[in-house]
């Protein structure tokens, strides 16, 4: 038998931090299901069936929940891009390996996994405005370029923080492409070639 504790009987740190979790899992799911716009503290005590004062309490603005929210999906792909970079160096650390990972990541991580997909959408057309929000993108993107920086040299990039940073927006208008225009056999015809055009070129540029 399950055995059921008791809400009262949680010890309070853990009750706040379910609560912080259910209440960003709520800004997440609105923000794929109805967009960035649609964050308010309003919304998401409703869709956490939370009260207002617990939104309040726990994060104070829609700014904190929307940074949250940035944090999350961050911390997320970059620990999945440190596996990628991982499992590179312990197989055969090649080209052609990294660009099959590669593929992988964005496939698994940002294709398949639509919900995840939209979130960094969404939150990089939030960052447009939303000024408050660049500073945790640009450190996502200092983090994934320290990792990648080891793969893009031994590729044989002569720029590798130039030529990631290249990839990356590459990359991130061919998704943004594919969530506004859908094309079929965008795996292997689009998303593939692009990321093996891409590596190949950043390989063969000696200057």
């Amino acid at each position: 038998m399950d055995v059921v504790i008791a809400e009262n009987s949680v010890p309070a740190s853990r009750k706040g931090a379910r609560t912080r979790k259910d209440l960003l899992d709520a800004t997440l799911r609105i923000i794929v299901r109805d967009g960035h716009q649609q964050v308010t503290l309003r919304n998401v005590a409703k869709e956490a069936e939370q009260s207002h004062g617990s939104i309040a309490y726990h994060y104070g603005s829609r700014a904190a929940l929307m940074s949250a929210a940035t944090e999350f999906a961050n911390d997320y792909l970059y620990q999945r891009s440190c596996d990628i970079c991982s499992r590179w160096r312990a197989g055969s650390a090649d080209l052609e390996s990294f660009t099959e990972l590669l593929v992988e990541f964005y496939l698994d991580y940002l294709v398949r996994d639509e919900a995840m997909g939209t979130v960094v959408l969404e939150l990089n057309l939030a960052a447009a405005r939303e000024e408050y929000l660049r500073p945790i993108l640009y450190k996502w993107g200092e983090r994934l370029q320290n990792i990648f920086e080891e793969p893009f040299r031994k590729i044989g990039s002569p720029n590798p923080a130039m030529d990631f940073q290249l990839f990356l927006n590459a990359m991130n208008g061919v998704l943004s492409a594919q969530r506004s225009f859908p094309r079929r056999q965008f795996d292997s015809r689009i998303l593939r070639s692009s990321i093996i055009r891409l590596l190949h070129a950043i390989a063969c540029d000696n200057g």
